[in-house]
């Protein structure tokens, strides 16, 4: 259902890879210092795609080995192209900031445009943010308002506080166009999604069903109904779905995301808690399901517990921009002024845009 903290676009690409072009051993010269990251490494150069997108964070991250960029950029390169969104995302930011690769604003535009058609929410932001501010491409507060507006569907932080700013300096009528695109692209990139499934059937799980085959979940009319739901901002409708999904496959974290998900839009944030615990204990790398888990409990106010489920995030990707800002803002309702700067001045230096945006967050409190 909803992409960004669910993680289903991020799903169907790590399960579901598409072209294995860059799948095969590539010898590489930045040693990495365990041996779970040796186990990383063997995994990445066998064609693993999640593989490649960790072993590229650890490369820019200076994390279990020498941080090297040019290193991140090819392990990214290759998640990318079997369709990591956010490794496309991760893409996107290596060229537009010059780190492993020389500097190519329309390259990063590409790869921004790749991951957001996947529906990766901080692609959508990072679109939005290109497209107010002319950078790397032509000016223009509709695509702008467009993107922000299918980041803030997904309960992105801080899309809000950027799509109302933007709003102030359009007219009505751009407005609507930015509406009526962003409507006009949910439906076609729900069209791509289901195609996808159609074109894509994978083979049972290992474990014997405790994490249900994603190709069967996608076939059902519950999955068809929650969908449908969301897109109509229904949440009931999408929570009755969700249930029943979890009555068939109790065991699949992305269920228990998308009964946490609707749970939030109902403002049953204790239970939305209980299911995203489910969720990141069925999978602990599940980097958005953290992400829901903190926000649920800024919903209720337990911010020492956010804090705590965002850190986790933040381990899980040291350089995610959305995490730090997300983490700073949290400081700055609990009133820790330090800790907040300290996460801005972080995010100073992985994306000014971000920094921006926390800063006027924090500014306003």
């Amino acid at each position: 259902m909803a992409v960004w903290l669910s993680g289903r676009s991020n799903t169907l690409a790590q399960t579901e890879p598409g072209s294995a072009s860059s799948a095969g051993s590539v010898v590489t010269n930045t040693p990495i210092a365990s041996a779970s990251g040796d186990e990383l490494k063997r995994k990445a150069e066998a064609g693993d795609a999640d593989a490649q997108w960790r072993l590229g964070n650890c490369y820019y991250s200076g994390t279990d080995c020498k941080q090297d960029y040019d290193e991140a950029a090819t392990w990214y390169r290759k998640a990318a192209e079997q369709g990591i969104a956010s490794a496309q995302t991760q893409m996107g930011h290596m060229y537009e900031d010059g780190r492993g690769v020389a500097q190519d604003y329309q390259e990063a535009i590409k790869w921004y445009r790749k991951a957001a058609q996947q529906g990766e929410a901080l692609a959508e932001v990072t679109l939005a943010d290109c497209y107010e501010k002319g950078r790397g491409v032509a000016k223009d507060y509709v695509e702008a308002y467009k993107y922000y507006t299918l980041a803030v569907a997904q309960d992105f932080p801080l899309a809000p506080t950027a799509l109302d700013a933007l709003a102030r300096s359009m007219t009505r009528e751009q407005i609507a166009e930015g509406q009526h695109r962003a409507s006009e692209f949910i439906a076609r990139r729900a069209k791509t999604e289901w195609d996808s499934q159609a074109s894509h059937p994978k083979s049972p799980d290992a474990s014997g069903g405790s994490a249900a085959d994603d190709s069967v979940i996608f076939r059902t009319e519950e999955w068809k109904r929650g969908i449908a739901a969301e897109q109509a901002e229904d949440w009931r409708e999408m929570l009755k779905a969700a249930q029943a999904l979890e009555h068939k496959f109790p065991g699949h974290p992305t269920v228990w995301y998308d009964l946490g998900l609707a749970y939030v839009h109902l403002e049953k944030y204790d239970d939305a808690v209980a299911a995203y615990h489910r969720a990141v204990t069925l999978k602990p790398g599940y980097l958005e399901a953290w992400l829901g888990l903190g926000l649920a409990y800024v919903r209720l106010a337990k911010y020492d517990d956010a804090v705590t489920a965002f850190r986790q995030a933040i381990t899980l990707k040291p350089d995610y921009a959305a995490a730090w800002a997300i983490l700073g803002d949290t400081y700055g309702q609990q009133g820790k002024r330090k800790e907040a700067l300290d996460a801005l001045d972080h995010l100073r230096k992985l994306d000014s845009s971000w920094a921006d945006k926390l800063s006027d967050s924090l500014s306003r409190k």
